[in-house]
C-alpha cells in the first residue's frame, strides 16, 4: 500500500467518480454553487493541473471513463431529466445521448462493446455501443431490476458484462440475533 497523497486542494467540494484504466487520469465532479456540479479531468503525471471537462448550466455528474480513456460516459440533466450521454476525451463538442428515459450511473464493459445505466426506479439498462473514429450506440435494453434508488448507492459489472455487484437492500423488519464473542484471541491461544 502506498502513501496517502493530496491531488488536489481547491476551496470547492470534489467528488471522485471514474479512473482511466492506465491510472493517468481522474474523473472527478466539482460542485459549484451556480452551475450545480461541473466534471474536471485531474492527470496524474506532470503539472497535475486540473482540466475543465464541462462546466453548463446543467448538472453533469457519473463520469466514467471508456476502457482506452478516450471517451466520457456521464449523466446529465440537460434536456430536463437525467440521460446518459458520451463525449470524446479531451471533449471536441461532439456528443452522444445513450439513454432514452432517463440514466444516470453509466459504466462500461471492459471491451467498450456495451453501456449500462440505471433509471430512477432502479432498473439496469444497458446499450451495445461502437467506439472507433465516432461513437455509435443501439437502442437501449432492459436487464434486471436493482432496488437501488438512493443516488449513493453504487454497482459494479464485470469484466465480461454478465456478473453485476448489487448492495442488497435493508430489511427493517427482520428479527436477527448478533453473537459477539469478547476476548476470542485469547480463547483462540488455549
Amino acid at each position: 500500500m502506498g502513501q496517502e497523497e493530496l491531488l488536489l486542494k481547491t476551496p470547492k467540494v470534489k467528488v471522485p467518480s471514474s479512473w482511466s484504466s492506465d491510472g493517468r487520469l481522474l474523473h472527478y465532479y466539482e460542485i459549484d454553487p451556480k452551475t450545480r456540479r461541473d466534471p474536471w479531468v485531474l492527470p496524474m503525471q506532470g503539472e497535475r493541473k486540473p482540466i475543465v471537462f464541462l462546466h453548463t448550466e446543467s448538472d453533469e455528474r457519473d463520469g466514467a471513463f471508456s476502457p482506452d480513456g478516450k471517451w466520457i460516459a456521464y449523466s446529465s440533466d440537460e434536456s430536463g431529466s437525467y440521460e446518459v450521454y458520451v463525449q470524446p476525451y479531451p471533449a471536441t463538442g461532439a456528443k452522444w445521448q445513450v439513454s432514452k428515459d432517463g440514466g444516470t450511473r453509466p459504466k462500461w464493459r471492459r471491451d467498450a462493446k456495451e453501456i449500462y445505466w440505471l433509471t430512477e426506479s432502479g432498473t439496469l439498462l444497458a446499450a451495445d455501443v461502437t467506439v472507433a473514429t465516432t461513437f455509435q450506440s443501439a437502442s437501449p435494453h432492459r436487464l434486471f431490476e436493482t432496488r437501488i434508488l438512493d443516488a449513493f448507492e453504487r454497482y459494479s459489472v464485470s469484466a465480461d458484462g454478465k456478473r453485476f455487484l448489487l448492495p442488497l437492500p435493508v430489511e427493517s423488519n427482520a428479527n436477527r440475533s448478533l453473537t459477539v464473542i469478547e476476548n476470542w484471541l485469547a480463547a483462540a491461544k488455549r
